[in-house]
C-alpha cells in the first residue's frame, strides 16, 4: 500500500502504483467532481460529505479531465477542519478498517 497526503495526488501516480501491484491510498483535496459509474452527471467532490460526523464510500468515475476509476473514501470527523478524501483501488468494503485505523 503507497499513501500520500493531499498535494502529492496525480493521475499519473495513482496509475504507476496500480501497474507495479501496489494499493494507492491517495488523500486529495476536495476541490474537482466525481460521478457514480452508471450516472452521467458530475458532483463536486465537497459535497460527498457535507458536514462534520459524516462517511461515504463507493465506486466512481474521479475528476472530469484525467478520470480515474476507483474507490472514493470520505470521512469527515469532528474537530476536522476539512474532510478526509481518499482515493484506491481496494473496494469500498474492504477499507472501513483502514479508514479507522489512518483517521
Amino acid at each position: 500500500m503507497v499513501t500520500a497526503d493531499r498535494g502529492l495526488y496525480a493521475c499519473w501516480l495513482y496509475e504507476l502504483i496500480v501497474a507495479a501491484g501496489w494499493h494507492p491510498f491517495l488523500r486529495i483535496n476536495h476541490q474537482g467532481n466525481y460521478r457514480l459509474p452508471h450516472e452521467n452527471i458530475w458532483h463536486p467532490l465537497a459535497d460527498v460529505v457535507s458536514a462534520p460526523g459524516t462517511s461515504w464510500s463507493g465506486r466512481i468515475i474521479c475528476f472530469v479531465t484525467n478520470r480515474v476509476e476507483c474507490t472514493l473514501l470520505a470521512r469527515w470527523d469532528l474537530g476536522d477542519k476539512d474532510p478526509w478524501l481518499i482515493l484506491t483501488d481496494l473496494e469500498p468494503t474492504s477499507c472501513h478498517t483502514l479508514v479507522r485505523f489512518t483517521s
